[in-house]
């Protein structure tokens, strides 16, 4: 999705493929919008899905509407490619509601870091105003308006964050073992929606210190179901879902619709395989809640990954309870966190 919309920005003819579940996962929205400025698309088997061939001169002029009800990927890759576009792009963000803001957060940053010239606009009073794109943290569909001008970008020196989603396995880990997880590398003050992992993890009861120098470190306690919206932080859904598991009261997780369109169904992926342990899962519309049941302790249990990283790494949280995990498909971890069998072997060997 991001490639798509930075290679329309550019000139000639593009041909996007992807493996099946690439070609399962909608992108006719996107397609849609690049078409409302010039770029022209030949879908080879479904419209609106992959493979298709994309020819473009680069971006015409706008304005463009896209949502953030699907995915932030949509608006991210579009931000993405404007500052190559050869005039002003307008992009209006529209719909019904709002997914995953800190994503496009990150993607504002990065074109900042790197020189692209911006501008964030509001609605107020009637009126559009430019408006810190640092200090929004709820966008309201019809309220938000990115203004890009050409220019590209400048090169400079980067160091990368780390990962709080990959992280997120580690502190649950901290959270459901027997002895404290301590994580270095990640930024307290991080735009990462994911961070949150840290927020949900001390409202259930887990204990937790950070230090800017120690990292942050996740205290095993007693753990207490809540009710939290994820609709801003949803790769760690599956994390959340599998530490409930081993809460003393029901934990219910809303706004999260959205997760049905990932690498898996991941709401009916972990209702699926929670279910394996002794766990009762209630799916709704957009929510997931687990209700604690006795852990199947002591037992093999056989968990499908559905090939999706984070429904793989997520189930190898069970282990900590003392389920003996059997990965379907361990290497799918590799596409987004190769080494995560080896970290996580030394984890469980520190309990």
């Amino acid at each position: 999705r991001l490639m798509t919309a930075v290679a329309a920005a550019g000139k000639g003819r593009f041909r996007a493929d992807g493996a099946p579940r690439m070609q399962e996962r909608p992108m006719k929205e996107l397609c849609d919008a690049l078409g409302a400025l010039g770029v022209s698309f030949k879908y080879e088997l479904e419209k609106g899905f992959l493979p298709f061939v994309m020819e473009t001169k680069g971006y015409g002029k706008g304005p463009v509407d896209i949502t953030l009800e699907e995915s932030s990927q949509y608006l991210s890759g579009m931000l993405l490619g404007a500052p190559l576009s050869a005039s002003e792009t307008i992009i209006n963000v529209t719909g019904k509601k709002a997914v995953s803001w800190p994503y496009v957060a990150l993607t504002l940053r990065i074109m900042e870091d790197f020189k692209a010239s911006f501008r964030v606009e509001t609605m107020q009073e009637g009126q559009w105003r430019e408006t810190p794109w640092k200090a929004i943290r709820k966008v309201e569909p019809g309220q938000l308006r990115f203004i890009v001008q050409p220019g590209g970008y400048q090169p400079t020196n980067y160091r990368v964050e780390g990962d709080w989603s990959n992280a997120s396995y580690f502190l649950a880990a901290g959270a459901v073992g027997k002895k404290p997880v301590n994580v270095h590398g990640v930024m307290a003050d991080s735009l990462q929606g994911d961070k949150a992992i840290i927020d949900i993890l001390a409202q259930m009861g887990a204990g937790i210190n950070v230090t800017a120098d120690k990292g942050v470190t996740i205290y095993p306690r007693k753990l207490r179901g809540i009710t939290v919206d994820m609709g801003k932080c949803p790769d760690i859904v599956p994390t959340v879902a599998v530490v409930a598991a081993s809460a003393v009261s029901p934990t219910t997780i809303t706004n999260v619709a959205h997760l049905r369109i990932k690498e898996s169904d991941r709401l009916q992926a972990c209702a699926d395989q929670i279910s394996k342990t002794g766990c009762e899962v209630e799916l709704g519309e957009d929510s997931i809640k687990i209700i604690p049941k006795p852990l199947k302790s002591g037992e093999g249990i056989d968990f499908e990954t559905y090939g999706d990283h984070r429904i793989a790494m997520s189930m190898s949280i069970f282990s900590l309870s003392g389920i003996d995990v059997k990965l379907d498909n361990p290497a799918c971890v590799g596409k987004s966190f190769p080494g995560f069998h080896d970290t996580w072997k030394a984890v469980l060997e520190g309990q």
